[in-house]
């Protein structure tokens, strides 16, 4: 059984925030002079994930202050995000407009790629572990999953890659259909799905974008419209040819002239 400490140095415990199958997580105040505001992540096995968020530096991922030794485990002291998840966001409001998607995404897939470009895969990018700031900017969490490899598949039904759950290793090609299964739950059921969408959640994943940053720049790419050039009058259809007069032709060869009656 895992053992924690009722109180943790430095840091004073308000109020449990969410609790999962290994860690829970609680609002707590940094006691020191800045008195500031933080999420701390206490569980037994959270050493990776603490170390692979402390070696992220993204602004749109969650930021780590501090790991401290907690009973079995530890607990990771991180950045607050008071503005909730996405998932509580949809949850609240309904489908989002295109535009609003945009800059999610846009913002999610710089801090996928930054991840990527050292080595990191996320694994599980899905609305409930997207959060926010007070002023509304998107945070990724929850990273370091998807660097386990313990054998067991991890990520969750609907946003989970179908070849990795078919038993193919996860690559960025994995998070990038997870960022675009978010898309198009943020655009709602109903809404029509922009091809840059479609082409991300392909079962085929050579076929999905070559990065995150990809996806995101085709997503905000506008759709094509009709052009509005005016053109002048169309000129008058010609009469059919069963009332044209008959033509006549000049003589030919012979000298003799020849009439010839409209087809």
């Amino acid at each position: 059984m895992t053992r924690v400490r009722d109180a943790i140095p430095g840091y004073v415990l308000e109020h449990r925030l969410g609790e999962g199958a290994a860690s829970t997580v609680w609002r707590a105040r940094q006691s020191a002079s800045m008195d500031r505001p933080v999420a701390i992540k206490r569980g037994a096995q959270l050493e990776r994930e603490a170390k692979v968020l402390a070696a992220l530096d993204h602004p749109n991922i969650v930021r780590v202050f501090e790991v401290v030794p907690d009973g079995d485990g530890v607990a990771v002291v991180m950045q607050l995000a008071p503005g909730g998840s996405l998932e509580e966001r949809l949850t609240a409001k309904g489908p989002r407009p295109l535009g609003e998607v945009v800059d999610v995404v846009t913002k999610l897939a710089g801090a996928l790629g930054s991840a990527h470009r050292r080595g990191v895969l996320h694994g599980d990018v899905k609305p409930g572990n997207v959060l926010f700031t007070a002023d509304g900017e998107p945070l990724l969490a929850d990273f370091g999953i998807g660097g386990l490899d313990d054998g067991r598949v991890r990520g969750t039904e609907g946003y989970l890659d179908p070849t990795v759950l078919a038993g193919r290793p996860p690559d960025a090609s994995s998070d990038v259909y997870g960022l675009a299964a978010v898309a198009r739950t943020m655009l709602g059921p109903d809404a029509p799905v922009p091809a840059a969408v479609e082409r991300a959640l392909s079962p085929v994943p050579a076929d999905r974008f070559p990065s995150a940053e990809a996806f995101a720049e085709a997503l905000a790419q506008p759709a094509p419209v009709r052009s509005t050039r005016t053109f002048g009058p169309r000129p008058p259809t010609p009469p059919p040819p069963a009332a044209r007069p008959p033509r006549r032709l000049a003589a030919g060869a012979g000298g003799v002239g020849v009439v010839a009656a409209a087809a």
